[in-house]
């Protein structure tokens, strides 16, 4: 097989941002506006653009999974990984900021340390990883130590979505939405394993 790294990128279409940005704006809008119909208000929006999160970093775990060392990591994936990242980064604030009055000890009383230190983590190993995405050349086709970290970035954003939203679940929204994610992540494994039987 082709080293990956002597493949050009992928070409940019504008579509690419226009749909990934206005699924963002839509999910964005929902826990805004449909927010303020919910007895309480502040509650309801920071599940709710958890919810979205997990819903707009879907397709990039998936596209991770079909792609991730056989071929190069498109748009598709650096910007809904992106937009999921913002929407989870939204969800912090405005539960940390309104929920527990930028109290951070509130949140790990609540949740547990084991829930609420990866939580944190996450944002800021995440945001390491996007600015990364977007800086570097190979992002598409990664290779030696960067492989090795995207893939670690994958599988740490799987398991905080999987433990707060199937493990943990708050809500019902919360656990249909987990189990909906596993099953695609699995669905993609399966797939992949399918391609890899017939090629040999």
């Amino acid at each position: 097989m082709a080293d990956l790294n002597t493949q050009p990128p992928p070409p940019y279409q504008r579509e690419q941002l226009a749909i990934s940005l206005l699924a963002f704006a839509l999910l964005f809008a929902f826990a805004t506006f449909f927010g303020l119909t919910q007895p309480d208000i502040t509650f309801f929006r920071t599940h709710a653009f958890a919810w979205s999160s997990a819903l707009l970093v879907t397709p990039a775990l998936y596209i991770f999974v079909r792609r991730h060392g056989i071929a190069p990591l498109t748009h598709w994936w650096r910007l809904f990984w992106t937009f999921a990242w913002v929407m989870i980064a939204v969800h912090l604030i405005w539960g940390l900021g309104l929920e527990h009055d930028w109290q951070p000890l509130s949140v790990f009383e609540r949740q547990g340390f084991w829930i609420a230190f990866p939580i944190f983590l996450l944002q800021a190993v995440w945001l390491i990883d996007i600015a990364m995405t977007w800086t570097r050349y190979d992002w598409a086709w990664p290779t030696g130590g960067y492989k090795v970290w995207q893939g670690f970035m994958w599988l740490f954003v799987l398991a905080n979505f999987f433990v707060a939203m199937v493990i943990f679940r708050n809500d019902t929204e919360s656990l249909v939405i987990g189990l909906m994610q596993t099953a695609v992540v699995v669905a993609a494994f399966l797939m992949r394993w399918n391609e890899r039987e017939q090629s040999l």
